[in-house]
């Protein structure tokens, strides 16, 4: 037990770092640098890249975690990083004819964070979070150092976050032992199964995350997404510091054969006090440190702080939660649940901005969000019952 503590510790610490930079850094600085329009746009590209590339490169990473027992011996994800390389260069190949303001950075960096993210798994799977440290370490330096090339030289955002992670690419070139492993072609059908579910899953559970931008831009404009992202702003990045707990959870569940609905349960339980100690802090400090960080989009952000903070955190709860059903549960009901919530997100949050207003719209989120957490539970719940009684 002490050993998971002293993980979580250093995976809150190494994503911190990155939250620290970017959301209280580098976010806020653009914020003032761009006019809210232009700030608007820069959200939605950066979150489309951080779908594309976080999706394919976690199904992949999870992939792995999940089947280590049987195949860490082989190389044969390399495989499944070759295919995902050739179809974010043809997403690219597309998203260039239908755009002139995309160009070959926007490229080069999705295939940087896809590299990078998939290799870090390498030290999950050791369980060397040290290695995880130093690698977030070395990426926030080099936002940072990007940031330096933007006032000064360059005066395009995505250096900013291309020159972190080159570098990071880099350090998991010399460090992940991933790297090494020579290539080979996938034979096992199960395996191609499970990367299809995992990359839907993954690619559908990333687009949720970026979900409120994607339908706020072409329905209310890029200023309507500064506003609601700048509003959740608070929120959703203490969640993100609480989030690297998931990926502590996973590592540790995926060495176990069994985890008890008991054990589960309880987990709950001490995730339900955390969140809302969260929201707490977040209702109380939140219009504060906006006020500080955002001054231009502050007025216009100010009166959904709150419930935008309740909306990012019970998202964030689900995810966590997502991390036992993918492990307690088969894989095709992780994919359902997404698919669920995605499809109702689209048609009834369309339905609440075209009609009525954000605010009844953030409001359905947090509803949506809860029911979500309900959904993965009771799945839970109900197929850890069912594989009990089957075993007897």
């Amino acid at each position: 037990m002490r050993k998971i503590i002293k993980d979580i510790l250093y995976n809150v610490i190494s994503s911190f770092l990155i939250v620290l930079v970017i959301q209280f850094l580098i976010y806020p600085f653009l914020a003032k640098d761009l006019s809210i329009k232009e700030y608007g746009l820069f959200l939605l590209s950066i979150g489309v890249i951080n779908m594309i590339s976080i999706g394919f490169s976690s199904s992949i990473g999870n992939l792995r975690l999940i089947n280590q027992k049987k195949y860490i011996k082989t190389s044969e994800y390399n495989n499944f990083l070759t295919l995902v390389f050739i179809v974010t260069i043809i997403i690219y190949i597309i998203s260039r004819s239908l755009s002139e303001v995309i160009n070959i950075y926007y490229l080069v960096l999705a295939l940087c964070m896809i590299f990078k993210n998939y290799h870090s798994y390498s030290f999950r799977i050791e369980i060397n979070y040290n290695n995880v440290l130093v690698l977030n370490l070395i990426t926030a330096s080099g936002y940072l150092l990007g940031l330096i090339f933007y006032k000064l030289l360059l005066q395009e955002w995505i250096f900013i976050f291309l020159i972190g992670e080159v570098l990071g690419t880099v350090f998991v070139i010399l460090k992940a032992k991933t790297v090494k492993e020579e290539f080979k072609v996938v034979k096992n059908k199960k395996m191609y199964s499970q990367f299809f579910s995992l990359s839907m899953a993954s690619l559908i559970s990333n687009s949720m995350i970026y979900i409120d931008r994607l339908l706020l831009f072409p329905l209310l404009g890029s200023t309507s997404v500064s506003i609601f992202v700048v509003a959740s702003f608070v929120g959703k990045s203490i969640g993100l510091v609480v989030t690297p707990i998931n990926s502590v959870f996973l590592t540790y569940i995926s060495k176990k054969n069994d985890l008890s609905l008991k054990l589960f349960q309880k987990i709950c339980f001490s995730l339900t006090i955390v969140f809302c100690l969260i929201f707490i802090v977040t209702y109380f400090l939140g219009d504060y440190i906006t006020k500080i960080l955002y001054p231009a989009i502050y007025d216009d952000s100010k009166k959904y702080i709150g419930i935008s903070s309740a909306s990012a955190l019970t998202f964030i709860f689900g995810t966590i939660l997502n991390t036992f059903l993918l492990k307690m549960s088969d894989i095709k009901w992780q994919l359902r649940v997404q698919i669920v919530y995605v499809i109702i997100y689209i048609i009834f949050g369309g339905i609440f901005l075209i009609y009525y207003d954000l605010e009844l719209f953030i409001y359905f989120t947090i509803i949506l969000n809860l029911f979500r957490i309900s959904l993965i539970y009771f799945i839970i719940k109900f197929t850890s019952q069912l594989n009990i009684e089957e075993r007897t």
